[in-house]
């Protein structure tokens, strides 16, 4: 998110041509119509001088303007604590993760293709988290055991 620029936003299109981590060129991806909505608010606020997509609102204008991780991350944990929650930025990822295994009835490669992990291994973990699918053979091979 803090790599994107205006450059690689297509509001017509509805793309964002993003870089996955260990990748080396981006791709784009889909954006829903309501994230589409937003962003394009916030280009409206942002203006349409090229650079990065997400500035900082830092007065004192350090750096390139690019918003960091750092806030990002601290932006996150503060509206996390406003609802009363603990949030961090890793943490909606892996939310949005199961979210897709849960509402695709498990569909692996549809979350492969959601979140661009290379591993399908990583989504297994996920998943097996989500159902807990561990503990539910290990109840199944015990109960098999009081025929």
């Amino acid at each position: 998110m803090v790599g994107l620029d205006l450059e690689d936003l297509d509001i017509v299109a509805g793309t964002l041509a993003v870089l996955g981590k260990g990748r080396t060129q981006k791709e784009l991806v889909t954006v829903p119509a309501p994230t589409m909505a937003a962003l394009q608010a916030w280009v409206e606020r942002r203006g349409s001088a090229p650079g990065p997509l997400f500035r900082s609102l830092d007065p004192a204008g350090k750096g390139d303007g690019r918003l960091t991780g750092t806030a990002v991350y601290q932006l996150v944990r503060a509206l996390g604590a406003d609802i009363g929650v603990t949030a961090r930025p890793h943490g909606l990822r892996h939310t949005a993760i199961t979210t897709v295994l849960d509402r695709s009835g498990g569909n692996i490669r549809a979350a492969q293709k959601f979140s661009r992990h290379k591993d399908v291994r990583v989504l297994q973990r996920y998943d097996d988290a989500r159902e807990d699918l561990g503990g539910q053979m290990a109840t199944l091979i015990a109960e098999d055991g009081d025929d």
